[in-house]
């Protein structure tokens, strides 16, 4: 459930900020990038506000996530984390997910990227940025202090940000490879956003002019990507700009190198903000010599927890402030000194004047001499993973694959998979990607794997991945329930050409049933033989959209449409040669009724779409009904002089013609 509404982030406030640029508070795509991710304090609090929705008013209902997936149909939103963090799986909304990491670093940055129309300019596309230290959990959004930038996107920008958004692409082609389709369609449009952000970031109209007051974005490349995006200068080259300053404020939650990192900033004097500890002291990083620098804390609220990450420098009348990601490592601000190098964002701003945040701390006289217990690498993280591991799940062609590479030095002498009841061994000799196929033999959704592995003289260790889901469904996704063809039937048959559209749809919702369970016997796969009561239905189909000609009966997300019954009906068993004979009369009804149905201008593609669809789906059953009528003993007697196919030829024939009459 959402915080209450007294207890405003910095990261939600900046969220809240950036969808008032927008048309009615509606951005039409949306990027986050993050290290750590909850996923149930995502779809509960972050989704909801893209939706439209206040948190205050939010009940954990099915009608709720309902109305969010429906709103979030015209909001292509996808989150980019960091897959050694085991993130948590996504819940039943309609988002993408894209784990992505590194071999010898971590995927750190905290950005959040807005496009859609502007609110001073409709007829203008825009876009926002936001780019700060909080993770997109409770912790980073409700309890801890963090720190956040928001300036519109510039030009500067965009050119930074376009190396990061193409090498995601390449991680999502990667992993929608998996999947034998060249066209496979990955949930929550993972590819398709991606791309819409790169479209937006090289479009000049969406882009604002820059101005005195408007940072700079600045991104950290580990060398393992700049083959993928350009050679750019460590994070310390660009918060100094390559100009002598005088002193320092260092804000971090974890800390590394600290010794080196401050003799590149080239300041006389740093002062050093940890982070407190539960118990409130501030503790000296590891490795710090006592009294080299000076120490501080927060004026405000000092023993809060912390996890804001910015450097400040100064000199007389001017000062620069970087905020972002980045906390003070080797690994995060000075790539190639250290043995781990971070992908992270800071914003840079420049100030003239007297020091704007003076008044925001205070100097500890008497700092703790005890020092942090953590490695100098570890930035409070899981181990790496020494291997590339990504798996999906290919709904089109019922098959759960898994693709492992074993790093070049990961020394390893056992490693294990596995992905739901199944398990396979790794060759722990074989650098090149091994790739695992299992037959995915039920309706039950697999999002997580694991891989088991051990160094030599080490405990077993492990890793937790997630599946990426590909050409499912949307019932699957959990975006709309999974129809049941006896209680949709039953809906369509009592619609109401009298009833408010709004009305109509949500009492369609409720009484529509949906199904909550994941095994292959459920009521939603039983075939229904009610063929009657099927003809009745698309009759008052046709004449619901008929008469309110405003609705569009191609609107994918309709749960009254032609496309939930192709849902309803593709989802029951078809393993008996009655169920087959059923499915053949009720697809060549569906195709019947989809021809009969208005078509409003921007429905046609969607239209024609099904159509080839159902056109295409037909050609099974159809077959295996030409061969029941050709051994059919009552019809060979009834026609003694004629042929096998070409009496089921006419009797085909007739039968579609027959439907085909009905509609006219």
């Amino acid at each position: 459930m959402s915080e209450d509404a007294s207890n405003l982030s910095v990261m939600r406030n900046a969220l809240e900020f950036m969808l008032a640029q927008f048309v009615d508070r509606k951005p039409s795509c949306a990027l986050f990038t993050t290290f750590n991710f909850s996923s149930t304090f995502f779809e509960g609090n972050v989704l909801p506000l893209l939706a439209g929705m206040r948190l205050e008013d939010l009940k954990d209902g099915k009608l709720v996530r309902s109305e969010v997936n429906d709103a979030l149909a015209s909001l292509r939103t996808l989150v980019v984390c960091d897959r050694s963090t085991h993130p948590q799986a996504k819940g039943d909304m309609r988002y993408g997910l894209l784990p992505v990491g590194l071999e010898a670093g971590r995927f750190h940055p905290k950005i959040t990227l807005l496009a859609g129309p502007s609110v001073a300019d409709p007829s203008r596309q825009v876009c926002w940025l936001c780019v700060g230290s909080g993770n997109l959990s409770l912790s980073g959004w409700a309890l801890q202090r963090e720190v956040a930038g928001v300036t519109a996107l510039t030009r500067q920008h965009g050119e930074s940000l376009q190396p990061l958004v193409r090498w995601l692409i390449e991680q999502a082609r990667s992993q929608v490879s998996l999947a034998a389709g060249a066209s496979a369609r990955a949930e929550g449009s993972v590819l398709e956003v991606l791309q819409q952000v790169q479209a937006v970031l090289t479009d000049p109209l969406s882009l604002s002019p820059h101005r005195a007051s408007t940072p700079t974005l600045h991104l950290a490349w580990p060398p393992e990507l700049e083959r993928a995006a350009q050679p750019v200068p460590p994070l310390v080259a660009a918060v100094t700009g390559g100009e002598p300053w005088e002193r320092a404020v260092v804000v971090s939650p974890y800390w590394a190198g600290v010794d080196e990192l401050v003799e590149q900033l080239g300041v006389q004097a740093c002062t050093l903000v940890p982070a407190p500890t539960a118990e409130g002291r501030l503790l000296r990083p590891a490795g710090v010599a006592v009294n080299r620098h000076l120490y501080g804390y927060f004026m405000d609220d000092a023993t809060r927890a912390s996890h804001a990450k910015a450097v400040l420098l100064s000199r007389a009348g001017e000062h620069v402030l970087c905020v972002g990601s980045a906390n003070f490592t080797m690994a995060a601000w000075s790539h190639g000194e250290g043995r781990l190098a971070n992908v992270e964002a800071v914003l840079r701003y420049r100030v003239r004047g007297e020091s704007p945040w003076e008044a925001i701390f205070a100097p500890l006289i008497d700092p703790e001499e005890a020092q942090l217990d953590e490695e100098p690498d570890a930035e409070g993280a899981p181990a790496l993973p020494p291997f590339d591991a990504e798996a999906a799940c290919d709904w089109q062609a019922r098959k759960l694959i898994v693709r492992i590479r074993l790093h070049e030095r990961a020394a390893l002498e056992n490693v294990s998979l596995a992905i739901g009841e199944m398990q396979a061994q790794v060759d722990v000799k074989s650098l090149a990607p091994q790739l695992f196929v299992f037959d995915a033999k039920s309706l039950r959704m697999i999002k997580r794997f694991d891989v088991w592995y051990r160094h030599p003289n080490k405990a077993q260790a492990s890793f937790v991945g997630l599946v990426l889901q590909l050409n499912a469904p949307e019932d699957v996704l959990g975006y709309r329930p999974r129809p049941r063809l006896s209680s949709l039937i039953q809906v369509l048959r009592s619609l109401n050409p009298e009833l408010p559209p709004q009305t109509q749809r949500k009492w369609t919702r409720g009484a529509g049933g949906s199904d909550e369970t994941d095994g292959l016997e459920d009521e939603s796969t039983a075939m229904s033989s009610d063929l009657f009561g099927y003809f009745q239905a698309t009759f008052h189909m046709r004449r619901y959209f008929q008469k309110l000609e405003a609705l569009d009966p191609f609107d994918p997300i309709s749960p009254i449409g032609p496309f939930v019954l192709y849902r309803a009906v593709e989802v029951q068993q078809c393993d008996t040669d009655e169920a087959v004979i059923a499915r053949y009369v009720q697809l060549c009804e569906l195709l019947a009724t989809v021809e009969a149905l208005p078509t409003p201008g921007a429905s046609a593609a969607a239209k024609a779409d099904l159509r080839v669809s159902l056109l295409e789906d037909i050609k099974a059953p159809e077959g295996r009904v030409r061969q029941l009528l050709a051994s059919s003993e009552p019809f060979a007697t009834m026609f003694p002089h004629s042929h096998g196919e070409p009496r089921s030829d006419m009797l085909i024939e007739w039968f579609r013609r027959e439907v085909r009459l009905g509609h006219d």
